[in-house]
């Protein structure tokens, strides 16, 4: 598994809607013991659906479901070239599949595959495990990260700026920044959602990232204002989890 984990991904799984699964795939994953239901007393989890590349757990109700890599146990292999040989005749879901299982990849042969994927997939399908390529040499990943912001509409970046911040990039502040007066202008930025509203809490990681990288808090009191009192309560909430500690 990479080196880092990517917490946000786990974080955007709990405000998901529990039958919104589509949006929630490879975004929390389990060891064996959660996946029985041991760790904490919790309900247990069962086998809802198993892929080439994947399993699916669920709960009985369906309110958690966690997806686990078949790379984790042994249960699904590849090598680079039956991966070159094969990623032309699969279709877009079954090249989402794996491209949400290389969290779990083996040790032998994963670099190489991980710059395959650099090369050839797109955007949207690694965007669930972007922080899987920042062990990749930087002349390699901080472009395609850059490109990865560039090219994501807003609100469905986070992991591509996460990533990027993680790098230390003498280039990850400019883009962040760029992206950040981007989504500022955005029509939906301050709009309310029972739910959440993604292009403020883009915003909010763009300020996160850049004070991490730069420092400066004071640079970002307006964003700090917006995102305080924003109508959206899990914007409000992620303010003070996440930045608030800044501003005080």
């Amino acid at each position: 598994m990479g080196k880092y984990v990517n917490s946000y991904q786990i974080q955007r799984l709990a405000l998901r809607p529990a039958d919104d699964f589509t949006e929630q795939r490879g975004m929390e994953t389990g060891n064996s013991k959660e996946a029985d239901g041991s760790k904490g007393g919790g309900e247990p989890l069962r086998l809802y659906r198993e892929t080439r590349w994947n399993r699916i757990l669920s709960t009985a109700d369906g309110k958690r479901r966690v997806l686990r890599s078949r790379f984790e146990d042994g249960s699904a292999k590849i090598s680079l070239s039956q991966l070159t040989a094969e990623w032309p005749s699969w279709t877009d879901e079954e090249r989402k599949d794996f491209c949400d299982s290389i969290q779990s990849l083996p040790n032998s042969g994963r670099t190489e595959i991980l710059q395959f994927l650099l090369k050839n997939a797109a955007f949207h399908l690694l965007s669930n495990n972007v922080i899987e390529f920042i062990d990749l040499p930087s002349s390699e990943v901080t472009p395609w990260l850059i490109r990865g912001i560039e090219k994501t509409e807003p609100g469905k970046a986070i992991n591509f700026l996460q990533a990027l911040a993680h790098t230390k990039s003498p280039h990850a502040g400019a883009a962040i920044r760029q992206r950040l007066n981007i989504l500022r202008r955005h029509p939906e930025v301050l709009r309310d959602d029972p739910f959440v509203n993604w292009v403020a809490l883009e915003v909010l990681h763009c300020v996160q990232y850049l004070i991490e990288l730069q420092g400066h808090p004071q640079d970002y009191a307006e964003e700090a204002m917006l995102l305080s009192g924003h109508p959206c309560a899990r914007v409000r909430g992620a303010y003070v989890s996440y930045i608030s500690a800044f501003f005080e």
